[in-house]
């Protein structure tokens, strides 16, 4: 009787074993075949607006920065730095337009950019970020909107030498390039330091700026 019941409790227990590993691969293929959806969506556009403007040189990277950890594309027109040939085909870039795929098409958020070549796009599990001297932000994306958290006043001082009084955080959704739902509130200059989302990205305990830190990394465009 006891063993009857020991192997009814080891049976149910490999059941649902089984079921959970099931899921798992079904949903592992299903969003490996969605993903593939959208990354053919974003070429067909790209193909697009090639077609359009020939003249133009197109660069893009695809990066799961979504809410949902889904495609999100980037179109820019120009790079720096990037490989030695004459004809560069790829690198990184300081401003891009960002594309989401909603419901069937292929959706512009809005265009994100940093200053000049000193502060190319960088990537952080579902984050975009750019920085600029005194100001940096980082985005993520979620249906048409592109969700911002900004951070300003770092690294600034106050004529007299005192700190720096005029620091912010600030959030706001970007919807076809246009800022909505701003919110802003006064915060201290050692909090904003604390929230300079583009310092994150290097490791300060490394004397190479180039440094990464762990989890973050330059986008890389390639030219379509």
């Amino acid at each position: 009787m006891k063993k009857s019941l020991f192997s009814k409790k080891l049976f149910a227990i490999i059941l649902t074993f089984a079921v959970l590993i099931s899921s798992l691969v079904c949903g592992s293929s299903s969003n490996a075949a969605s993903n593939a959806k959208i990354k053919k969506a974003y070429k067909q556009y790209l193909k697009e607006l090639k077609e359009n403007k020939p003249k133009k040189d197109i660069y893009m990277a695809i990066v799961n920065t979504s809410k949902e950890g889904t495609p999100v594309l980037l179109v820019t027109d120009g790079i720096i730095g990037g490989d030695s040939s004459s004809e560069k085909k790829s690198g990184e870039s300081a401003h891009a337009d960002v594309y989401n795929y909603v419901k069937g098409k292929v959706v512009y958020i809005g265009g994100i950019s940093s200053t000049g070549s000193g502060y190319p796009i960088v990537k952080n599990g579902k984050y975009l970020i750019t920085g600029f001297h005194h100001s940096s932000e980082r985005m993520t994306v979620s249906g048409k909107k592109g969700f911002v958290e900004h951070a300003e006043g770092f690294g600034m001082s106050s004529e007299d030498g005192s700190e720096y009084d005029q620091c912010y955080k600030k959030t706001w959704e970007l919807i076809n390039n246009k800022i909505k739902n701003e919110k802003s509130e006064k915060i201290t200059q050692s909090e904003v330091e604390e929230l300079d989302y583009y310092m994150a990205a290097y490791d300060s305990n490394n004397s190479d700026n180039n440094y990464m830190t762990k989890g973050y990394s330059v986008v890389n465009f390639k030219k379509f």
